[in-house]
């Protein structure tokens, strides 16, 4: 892999599946737009995925404006993907003109053709963004798959934000979900490459220990390291985890998303006595969490990390970002539409509240 240049590391991905009903694109805040004083443009959507019956999740796709953008295409000789830099303004012609090329971007296919099948569309961020305000709506069932993105700043009060969202790279129809049929089982995986730093038992806010375990560790992105932490169920699992890897490992964890409501069915019955469906509302905290169900053995990476060079990936991090703010410089904020994604990811939002 490549080495991300702010740090020196490898990068450690993250991505993301999931299958749902679409609601939200009625909202205001579905489709947002910004120019910063740079001149670049910012395209971003945020809709909710029902993935489950009161359970929900919430992918962006965000882009922005930039001089080039990059095709790949996988030589047939060689059996090698090579790339291609492209001028931004030929990105919509030069896939045309050049077949065999791909832009790396985004997969989206929410109109059928004549014989039925999802028309693909191969389009940056920023162009996707606006294709999905205009051909996704309410009700349709979805496939979404993306990328993991961990993050985190430090707001006007000199607090340290951490935020969690979902940036799709494919967003397609699928085939009609049906949450009560008895063939349907939910779709919400993810999967993400750690640096393992320790695992230790989960508790509660009395300090009393679960039945639960907390793997930590860090997520490496090209600009930056955020510590991250996951939930384990499995007490085996747990285990072999504590008894085999050692800190500053790398490994590639498996696992849901798993969305817990606070259900409230309401005093109101009917003349049988049985609580009336339309009262059944989600009431108080909303907890999304990233359960870990197969940490993958195969993946231990004991060389590329050590506590070392993860403390001084972190410290170049911060002496750049102290040289920006001393230079005044200009940083794209998190988009509205993102932070209301991280909301409902996070544990204080409500599904009432994502509806339209």
């Amino acid at each position: 892999m490549a080495k991300a240049a702010e740090h020196g590391l490898r990068t450690t991905p993250g991505t993301f599946q999931m299958a749902g009903i679409v609601s939200g694109t009625n909202k205001p805040s579905f489709y947002t737009e910004k120019t910063f004083g740079n001149g670049n443009q910012m395209k971003s959507v945020n809709f909710t995925v029902k993935y489950d019956t009161d359970k929900a999740l919430y992918p962006v796709v965000q882009g922005f404006t930039r001089s080039d953008v990059y095709f790949s295409k996988k030589n047939k000789e060689t059996n090698k993907t090579e790339t291609k830099k492209v001028p931004w303004a030929q990105r919509m012609t030069f896939a045309e003109q050049n077949p065999g090329w791909s832009i790396i971007g985004c997969n989206i296919g929410l109109v059928k053709g004549e014989d039925g099948k999802n028309i693909k569309k191969h389009i940056t961020e920023y162009d996707a963004a606006q294709y999905i305000k205009e051909n996704l709506k309410d009700d349709m069932s979805v496939f979404v798959r993306g990328n993991l993105d961990f993050r985190s700043y430090t707001d006007k009060n000199g607090e340290v934000k951490r935020l969690r969202a979902l940036n799709a790279t494919q967003v397609s129809l699928c085939s009609d979900i049906d949450f009560n049929s008895e063939t349907f089982s939910p779709n919400h995986e993810w999967t993400q490459e750690i640096v393992y730093t320790g695992i230790e038992k989960e508790t509660d806010d009395n300090g009393k220990p679960t039945d639960r375990f907390i793997v930590s560790g860090y997520v490496v992105s090209f600009n930056s390291i955020e510590p991250v932490s996951f939930i384990m169920v499995d007490k085996t699992k747990a285990s072999l985890v504590k008894k085999n890897l050692k800190p500053y490992s790398a490994i590639t964890l498996n696992g849901v998303i798993e969305v817990t409501n606070n259900i409230d069915e309401g005093d109101a019955v009917d003349e049988w006595g049985q609580p009336i469906p339309q009262n059944k509302r989600v009431n108080g905290r909303t907890i999304t969490e990233m359960i870990v169900t197969y940490p993958d053995p195969k993946t231990i990476d004991i060389n590329s990390f050590s506590e070392e060079s993860v403390t001084a990936g972190i410290k170049k991090l911060k002496a750049k970002e102290k040289v920006a703010q001393n230079f005044g410089e200009e940083k794209e904020e998190v988009s509205t539409a993102e932070s209301d994604a991280v909301n409902g990811w996070d544990d204080n939002a409500s599904l009432n509240d994502e509806d339209p």
